[in-house]
């Protein structure tokens, strides 16, 4: 049974790279960016770059090898449909707006006059330290809330979503996925295993365990208890994920599995719902607190911080908002980024990647 599993993904990864081939370039009055990436890097890392130059309206050509990496990726190839592979390196044109690449060994005369080398660095952290020639790449929402339901289609209407819930938290949140010691002993930060069953003692919590019971917290409201919906009893489907989180004026926003760093919080942040995060200097520019989140670093510093966001008056939460939504606007959201990227007068510019490997996080911190 294996076998024949294997050999059906691997005709449809070759299927997907002929597809990939052969298409033509789908956006003929826009400028090229070319893709050149020789390390192996995470699946999702891929992804994010493929959307964030795409939903900035550039024509993808991703320069191809055929290697064990390429054959990995080529399912996922399939939710970004207007993605060339080149196989052979593409030849100079004045239309192409920069090759972003991590080969340090990059040959400017491939370039034409103008367009720019991005120099893709795998080291984004807290520690990172941008000159006028360096950009932070966002971390983003979700792949498949881009690709497969164009939820980023939708910000500026659920923003607009009456607000029932104080405060929201959806996910999983069991110890022996979410409970890992590396967050002592890297992160220096509770895990989200912590976080919840401190609050669940403290008697914070509000559990749903159905649709019935979320459908009448978001009639008659919920505004002195975090509403914790667990989904590994109850799963909210992701074509109603934004939606839900729109309807909270905060979103409790603990670390991932791995990493600090969690598409649960580019997503609130991406509706105007105010982060309640312990990892603020994750983000480049960092989040600031009574800024665009509230911030703890301690379990006891999170209560403080659930009591005085029960206590706080509407106007005091609207310039929160306020502050999220322009943080979003200017930092993560695809377009202004590359726009701010692409209009540096620097010819040669960093692009600071996250990726999502442990070896890769330990070296970021340690340097």
């Amino acid at each position: 049974m294996y076998q024949v599993e294997f050999a059906q993904r691997a005709i449809e990864g070759f299927v997907q790279l002929l597809q990939h081939t052969i298409r033509g370039v789908n956006r003929k009055d826009e400028r090229e960016i070319i893709l050149d990436i020789r390390t192996n890097i995470r699946i999702r890392t891929l992804r994010s770059m493929l959307i964030l130059f795409d939903r900035a309206g550039y024509q993808i050509l991703l320069r191809a090898r055929f290697n064990r990496w390429l054959l990995s990726i080529a399912r996922s190839l399939m939710w970004h449909p207007t993605v060339k592979l080149e196989w052979r390196d593409p030849a100079p044109a004045g239309h192409r707006a920069a090759i972003c690449t991590d080969d340090a060994r990059l040959d400017r005369a491939r370039l034409a006059n103008g367009s720019k080398v991005i120099h893709l660095r795998y080291d984004y952290g807290p520690r990172l330290s941008l000159g006028e020639a360096d950009f932070a790449m966002p971390y983003l929402m979700h792949a498949q809330l881009y690709v497969q339901y164009h939820a980023d289609s939708i910000l500026d209407q659920v923003r607009q979503n009456p607000k029932k819930i104080r405060i929201l938290f959806a996910g999983n949140s069991n110890s022996d996925g979410y409970n890992s010691p590396i967050f002592h002993e890297l992160f220096h930060l509770n895990t989200r295993h912590e976080i919840l069953s401190f609050l669940d003692t403290r008697g914070f919590i509000r559990a749903i365990q159905n649709q019935a019971e979320l459908d009448s917290i978001i009639h008659a409201g919920c505004r002195d208890r975090l509403v914790l919906i667990d989904t590994e009893r109850f799963r909210i489907l992701q074509d109603h994920w934004l939606d839900l989180v729109s309807r909270s004026d905060f979103f409790l926003c603990p670390p991932g599995l791995i990493m600090p760093m969690c598409h649960n919080a580019i997503e609130a942040i991406a509706v105007g719902t105010i982060p309640l995060i312990n990892y603020p200097n994750w983000f480049l520019p960092r989040l600031t607190d009574g800024a665009n989140c509230v911030a703890f670093s301690t379990l006891d510093e999170l209560a403080s911080g659930l009591e005085r966001i029960f206590r706080m008056d509407a106007d005091s939460i609207a310039a929160l908002r306020r502050g999220v939504i322009q943080y979003y606007l200017r930092y993560l959201q695809p377009e202004s980024f590359v726009q701010r990227l692409m209009d540096s007068p620097a010819q040669e510019l960093s692009l600071h990647v996250l990726e999502e490997d442990v070896a890769v996080l330990r070296r970021v911190l340690s340097e």
